[in-house]
C-alpha cells in the first residue's frame, strides 16, 4: 500500500476506474466514458510521479502501470477505428 498522499490518491483513482469501467460494461452504470478515462490517466499518472518521488510500492506501480497502458491502448484504437 502507498505511503505518501500523493501515492494513496493514485492509487484510489486507478481502483475507482476499474470499478466505474466494470460497472459501466456490465451494469450500465450511467457515466461519461470520457471521464472514466481521465480518471484514469490520472490516477495512472499520481502513482507514477508517486513512485519516482520515492513512495516505493511496487504492486501500486505495477497496477497503475497496467490500467494506464489499457487506457491508451483504447484511446489507441478509438483514434484508429473511429464510430
Amino acid at each position: 500500500m502507498p505511503t505518501s498522499v500523493l501515492g494513496r490518491v493514485g492509487f484510489y483513482l486507478t481502483l475507482l476506474f476499474v470499478v466505474l469501467f466494470a460497472s459501466k460494461l456490465f451494469i450500465g452504470f450511467p457515466v461519461p466514458s470520457m471521464a472514466i478515462i481521465a480518471e484514469g490517466l490520472l490516477g495512472s499518472v499520481l502513482s507514477t510521479v508517486a513512485y519516482f518521488r520515492g513512495d516505493r510500492a511496487t504492486a501500486m506501480l505495477m497496477i497503475s502501470g497496467l490500467v494506464g497502458g489499457f487506457i491508451l491502448f483504447l484511446i489507441a484504437l478509438e483514434f484508429a477505428f473511429p464510430h
